[in-house]
């Protein structure tokens, strides 16, 4: 499933996350990807280590999701190959959903 608009008309993209056999659903803006890349690279990886890209500022125009969806669907690859169940930065742990028990 693509991404589709909030209330507020901003781009909304479906994330499945899996932790220790369960998983969920959750639904992120742009803005808030952008977030979760900055709390990554302040209290757990360098960025030269998670080889993850710096996401750029939102595109504007009909065209966003298009650009967006294949970035992202990279970074959240390559993002899963780094985590594992020993993660514990509260705000990376409050996108996801997870507490620090996993």
């Amino acid at each position: 499933e693509g991404p589709s608009f909030s209330g507020e008309n901003e781009l909304v993209f479906g994330v499945q996350v899996t932790c220790q056999g369960r998983s969920w659903p959750v639904l992120r803006s742009y803005d808030d990807f952008r977030s979760l890349d900055a709390h990554l690279h302040r209290c757990i990886f360098d960025r030269r280590f998670s080889c993850l890209p710096e996401l750029p500022p939102p595109p504007e125009g009909a065209r966003a999701a298009q650009m967006l969806v294949p970035l992202l669907l990279q970074y959240l690859e390559t993002l899963s190959g780094l985590v594992d169940s020993n993660l514990n930065c509260g705000p990376v742990l409050t996108w996801m959903e997870l507490d620090n028990h996993g």
